[in-house]
């Protein structure tokens, strides 16, 4: 009797342990956006993942995912990978993907300790570089956009402004 008993009681440990392994498990394999449609499922058409734009493999760990949403604006989400997998550490809102009353549009938004994000669809497309508090941004052209961003531990959105470098019109945000 006393070894069925232990029988049935290892037997429920390992059971327990396979389920929660499973749990904990269920996300190592899936790709970012995956898990950003999983993670906005049930959320707002403007946070919702429709269309990959453009997938940014930051670092070893981050990533940053440019998505037209649901509502067919644009937004992004960083992710950062993890033990188990990755997960959303930040979303930086939705902006329009055309707009003929503004030369740019501006998201920022700030993650984990000390780590932001500003990002611009460049409406103006003879904008040709992009200066965030003295630092180059990056440039991705993807889907007939143009979009600007930089990693960095700005706390604010900085304030930008057009100058006119010999013929190259260059958005400059200090």
């Amino acid at each position: 009797m006393k070894v069925k008993k232990t029988t049935m009681i290892a037997i429920a440990i390992v059971f327990i342990v396979a389920i929660c392994a499973m749990f904990f498990l269920r996300n190592i394999n899936k790709m970012p956006v995956d898990i950003v449609r999983k993670h906005y499922d049930n959320e707002s058409a403007s946070f919702r993942l429709a269309t990959v734009i453009e997938q940014v493999d930051v670092d070893s760990k981050t990533v940053l995912l440019f998505y037209y949403t649901a509502n067919g604006g644009i937004a992004n989400a960083i992710l950062e990978r993890g033990l188990l997998g990755y997960k959303v550490v930040n979303y930086s809102g939705e902006v329009a993907p055309v707009n003929n009353l503004m030369p740019t549009s501006v998201g920022f938004s700030s993650y984990g300790k000390a780590k932001s994000i500003s990002w611009y669809v460049l409406y103006d497309q003879s904008i040709t570089r992009a200066v965030i508090g003295g630092n180059e941004s990056t440039i991705i052209f993807a889907d007939n956009l143009k979009i600007y961003y930089l990693l960095s531990d700005f706390t604010d959105v900085p304030r930008g402004e057009f100058y006119n470098n010999e013929g190259e019109l260059v958005w400059l945000i200090e």
